[in-house]
């Protein structure tokens, strides 16, 4: 005769403390992986903007000629055109003073002067958060320079010599 009968399975207050320990865990560590997630895609999309922006300010300098003899003068002229019309979109509002890319990015020229624009785009058109530094970014077109480059306003630059991934600090940051 046996007295102990050997187990063949977990008893349901064993399953009740691993499935608490497991939701325990899951608690703490879901809202780290979720932040790192989003900052990588707003890091990868500010990336994206700078190469579109690279390849419309190359097909207008085929169409209009080297960015030394554009016109800096007027953001809604210098929107119309060299960034409109090389840039593919699905909507231009009416003022013709943004566009929506194909890749759902808000696009804007916010100052021309001085031989220099600076075009702001919002990475993720109109959805939040909606910040600068986060999701809304600033690139500049310069007659010297010829070419575009991540501005220096809204930690565009720094994101770029970080080889486009943010830091703590960045992220931190507000602009």
């Amino acid at each position: 005769m046996f007295l102990y009968k050997e187990k063949k399975a977990m008893s349901f207050v064993e399953i009740v403390l691993v499935l608490a320990v497991i939701g325990v865990v899951a608690s703490l560590t879901i809202p780290g992986l979720r932040k790192h997630s989003q900052r990588t895609e707003m890091a990868q999309l500010a990336k994206k903007a700078y190469l579109n922006l690279n390849e419309a300010v190359d097909n207008a300098s085929l169409t209009s000629g080297p960015i030394s003899s554009w016109s800096f003068s007027d953001n809604k002229a210098f929107f119309s055109n060299y960034i409109a019309p090389n840039v593919k979109h699905t909507d231009i509002n009416a003022e013709g003073a943004y566009l929506y890319s194909v890749d759902n990015m808000r696009i804007q020229v916010v100052s021309c002067g001085s031989g220099v624009c600076t075009i702001q785009v919002d990475v993720n058109a109109d959805t939040p958060p909606n910040m600068n530094g986060k999701d809304i970014f600033r690139y500049e077109i310069n007659k010297n320079n010829q070419k575009v480059i991540p501005s220096a306003s809204y930690g565009t630059e720094a994101l770029w010599k970080n080889n486009w991934k943010f830091t703590d600090g960045m992220w931190a940051t507000s602009y």
